[in-house]
């Protein structure tokens, strides 16, 4: 069976916690269509509560898919029910492979929950996505969202005004970026002179302009257009359209009213009023400046002098990491403006706050589940600690009803040796959870392996982080740690792997090679595993898909890859066979062989000469270099050439491999 592979228990364990973490997130996208589709009221009242923090409730939604016993998950991965006794002090097997599959599903969780967060965050800690809270019609959330906004604002004016010398800080505010746009800058302007106020006409004016109506121009003009285009070719064979018909069209369209833009269509009595006597001077003025490209009157802007180092200025980076990076930036401002900002240099040590990892704050107790670092800062959700017969237990903090946008914690940490610890943890297995969890809803909540916890730095290293190397010179400074002088490089040029590992011996002495090894291609971002795919299997099944389908992108997209890698295999093969045998003496093919020719010949007499000469060449081996290439080029068709490896050994000849996709065919 072709499509036997989806029998694969270990395939539908995949499939199913694919489909139950990211429930949510479809959930959410669903919502957010109904929301587009609803209105311009509804749509101001999506965007509101997106800058208000909602996407936060879909972060703890993914998160909790693998604590609680609502998301079944746990029933689709048929885990083990609970058994109402304590965990065994060594793991059967059964327990330990729903272990591993509990962490695989922890760490899928950890990583879409930290990929909406930052997604989103710049919806709450940018300008103008903070203007949309004017829209929200609580009292409490929009006071809340004001003072969040002078906060804001006040920091990014006063970090304006600073000079500093440090590298770092330019850096950092052209990661910022979005406050010098023009209409970011004038939402700031608008704000404080307003002095925030919910209440300014002109501040409600700007909201409602910027977020009621279609959030793009996709339902108002490509879908528009797609929808005359059909008609076009509807209507007639040469897809034409009279004017008046296209405005027609452009009017009744329906996905004006899918984007949220209500319609005004035209009844009967707008037809005969426009079509009969009437409607005369309409149909003229319509003919004389609506259907004419040449009367159409369009706006004429005024011609400005461009400055002359325009091409000086550094325009701010697009895309979600920019954004990403702007969110940080805007949070590290906010965070260390008491100092001044002084501390520019050391946001590096907010990458030690590993993805997924659970982190204590030794001043005040709390437990915090990292969602990753964006160059200036980390982010983390809030974890409540359960004790249960000497055991903790870390389960989620359900998102408050209001400021959901506040319930994240920022982390942003500037000392090796401060008042972080890394809290190794791992999933606990719902057969073994107390009864007490269980009446709670919960099926695998984080079980703290080791109270105590690990230092910041060397918690961090042990799971793997990756540092740049200005930062791990930095490191290796604050550490007194000299570099070394001599490296793997060439010419004995010292490399960042050589100053890992020189970091590595120093704070893990006692470690191993392999754990070594591991810690520095994590701090390097070396990934060298192998690929798991059969890509004859892949072929295979390929080949057997219908004529239509084989043709398809995808598929002939993956067969494409599998070949590629086949070659590239039989290549390297060949050429490690012809390596091997030139390294091997030539041997005799019999021990028979080898002690005659041992023994000298001896010597006939001339007149014996020329038979044996004749004899000998007419039995002698084959002599590559003595072939034409006229006759050479002739064995080698341009098929061959292509897809077939020649290599030449001055033993034997030449030598020809052909890929398995060869064979195949």
């Amino acid at each position: 069976m072709i499509a036997g592979f989806m029998g694969d228990q270990y395939l539908q364990e995949v499939a199913q916690l694919i489909v139950h973490i990211s429930q949510p997130l479809e959930d959410a996208y669903y919502k957010a269509l109904k929301a587009a589709s609803s209105g311009w009221h509804a749509q101001a009242t999506f965007a509101a509560d997106r800058s208000l923090g909602q996407y936060v409730r879909t972060v703890h939604a993914v998160l909790a898919t693998v604590q609680t016993e609502l998301s079944g998950l746990h029933n689709a991965l048929r885990m083990t029910r609970a058994a109402r006794r304590a965990p065994p002090e060594e793991l059967p097997a059964w327990a330990k492979k729903e272990l591993e599959l509990l962490r695989t599903c922890r760490k899928f969780a950890t990583c879409l929950a930290s990929n909406i967060w930052w997604s989103n965050a710049h919806y709450s800690m940018a300008m103008p996505d903070l203007v949309a809270t004017v829209n929200c019609h609580d009292p409490t959330e929009m006071n809340s969202a004001m003072a969040h906004a002078r906060s804001l604002i006040s920091t990014i004016v006063d970090a304006e005004g600073r000079s500093c010398a440090d590298a770092a800080w330019p850096s950092l505010m052209a990661d910022l970026g979005w406050n010098k746009q023009q209409l970011a800058r004038e939402s700031m302007a608008l704000l404080i002179q307003s002095d925030y106020d919910r209440s300014n006409s002109e501040l409600k004016k700007l909201a409602k302009r910027l977020f009621m109506g279609s959030a793009s121009t996709k339902d108002t003009l490509e879908s528009t257009f797609a929808f005359l285009h059909r008609k076009a070719a509807t209507h007639s064979t040469n897809f034409k359209m009279s004017d008046p018909c296209k405005w027609l069209y452009s009017i009744v369209s329906p996905y004006a009213e899918t984007g949220g833009c209500p319609q005004l269509y035209p009844d009967k009595a707008d037809f005969d009023t426009v079509l009969g006597p009437n409607g005369i001077p309409d149909r003229t003025y319509a003919s004389d400046h609506l259907f004419s490209i040449k009367k159409t009157i369009l706006p004429k802007p005024a011609v400005l002098h461009r400055p002359k180092n325009i091409k000086e200025s550094k325009w701010r980076n697009s895309g979600p990491l920019a954004q990403q990076r702007a969110a940080a930036a805007a949070a590290y401002l906010i965070r260390d403006k008491d100092t001044r900002w002084s501390n520019v240099d050391l946001c590096w040590i907010g990458s030690l706050f590993k993805l997924g990892a659970v982190f204590k704050n030794t001043n005040d107790e709390q437990y915090i589940l990292s969602m990753g670092f964006r160059k200036w800062a980390a982010v983390g959700y809030p974890l409540e600690k359960i004790t249960h017969h000497d055991q903790d237990y870390l389960v989620l903090q359900p998102v408050p009803a209001q400021r959901a946008w506040q319930h994240m914690v920022w982390l942003t940490c500037f000392e090796l040796r401060g008042p972080w610890k890394l809290i190794p943890c791992e999933p606990a297995l719902r057969a073994f959870l107390p009864t007490e969890l269980l009446n709670r809803q919960l099926t695998s909540p984080l079980r703290i392996v080791n109270a105590e916890g690990l230092p910041l730095l060397e918690g961090a290293l042990r799971e793997g982080v990756f540092l740049t190397l200005a930062d791990l010179k930095q490191l290796c400074a604050m550490l007194e740690i000299d570099l070394p002088t001599k490296g793997s490089g060439k010419k004995g040029r010292v490399l960042k792997v050589d100053i890992c590992h020189k970091l590595i011996c120093t704070l893990f002495p006692q470690e191993g090679p392999a754990e070594s090894r591991r810690m520095v291609a994590a701090m390097c971002f070396n990934h060298t595993r192998a690929l798991s795919e059969n890509e004859e299997e892949i072929l295979k099944c390929v080949s057997q898909l219908a004529e239509e389908d084989r043709e398809c992108h995808e598929f002939k997209k993956v067969a494409q890859l599998a070949r590629t890698k086949l070659q590239e295999q039989d290549r390297k093969r060949a050429v490690k066979q012809s390596r091997d045998q030139d390294a091997q003496p030539a041997q005799p093919s019999n021990p028979e062989a080898q002690a005659a020719s041992a023994v000298r010949a001896v010597p006939k007499p001339e007149s014996e000469a020329a038979p044996a000469e004749r004899r000998a060449r007419e039995s002698a081996p084959r002599q590559p270099g003595q072939t034409p290439n006229i006759l050479r080029d002739m064995l080698r068709s341009s098929k061959m050439q292509e897809e077939a490896t020649l290599l030449y050994n001055p033993k034997y000849g030449y030598k020809a491999s052909y890929p398995s996709s060869l064979a195949l065919n």
